[in-house]
């Protein structure tokens, strides 16, 4: 259940949020997605519920934190941009796949430390790896018990889910102004680069089932399991 702290910031949001949130204490996640999402009377298409953060440099304790703040001593909100294609490998029959390449470009203007920063992004980018292909959390059926307790059941990305040839750029023009040294946030935002991964076995799953004279898409869902792939490339061995 989602208690009173969330409810009072969507209801200081927007205030069509208050008369659809009404008195009520406690909301289950399906009930408050409900609310905060679907288009509300006076048009609000949903509300904010991004969690941003805020980074201070050149503070001194000789001076207020407000007039430094209105100084310039706040670091402004920035974006992470990043380009990536890879290729992969898929077994139509067992689901599993190799990733053969992986080249990543991200923007990073200045860097504290390129190395530092080429661990993260690589680390990043294996993690959205298992989130994406490999981590799949299970449960039994009445909701009760998680089956999915170690790793002979869960599987995280391991030595031979990296890939064969991992590149990693950096892409040094832009602004680096209010950036602290011009350098960018580069611990997470990689992960979401490894959606690349999931195309190319996506690409292979349709060029699977055409061979198979079936219509190339099918609806998958995440991670996208050996399991799930080998089902979805609907492959009859007895036609092989």
């Amino acid at each position: 259940f989602t208690v009173n702290p969330l409810k009072k910031r969507l209801m200081s949001t927007h205030s069509q949020n208050m008369k659809a949130l009404g008195n009520k204490d406690k909301y289950t996640w399906q009930e408050l997605i409900q609310i905060v999402t679907i288009p509300l009377a006076g048009g609000m298409a949903g509300a904010d519920l991004t969690a941003r953060n805020t980074v201070f440099f050149g503070l001194t304790n000789n001076k207020s934190l407000i007039s430094q703040m209105f100084g310039g001593k706040m670091t402004p909100p920035h974006l992470g941009w990043g380009a990536a294609v890879t290729e992969v490998e898929v077994d139509v029959l067992t689901g599993e796949h190799a990733i053969i390449r992986s080249d990543l470009l991200y923007h990073m203007p200045r860097s504290v430390n390129p190395v530092i920063d080429l661990g993260q992004i690589q680390g990043a980018f294996v993690q959205g790896l298992g989130f994406f292909l490999k981590e799949d959390t299970q449960y039994s059926e009445d909701g009760k018990t998680f089956i999915t307790k170690d790793t002979w059941e869960y599987k995280p990305p391991c030595v031979k889910d990296i890939p064969q040839q991992f590149n990693v750029a950096y892409f040094r023009p832009g602004s680096v102004s209010g950036l602290v040294y011009g350098s960018k946030g580069v611990g997470e935002p990689p992960l979401l680069m490894a959606v690349s991964a999931v195309n190319a076995v996506r690409e292979c799953i349709m060029a699977a089932r055409k061979d198979s004279e079936l219509e190339p898409w099918v609806d998958v869902d995440l991670p996208l399991t050996p399991a799930r792939v080998s089902t979805a490339c609907a492959k009859d061995v007895l036609k092989l």
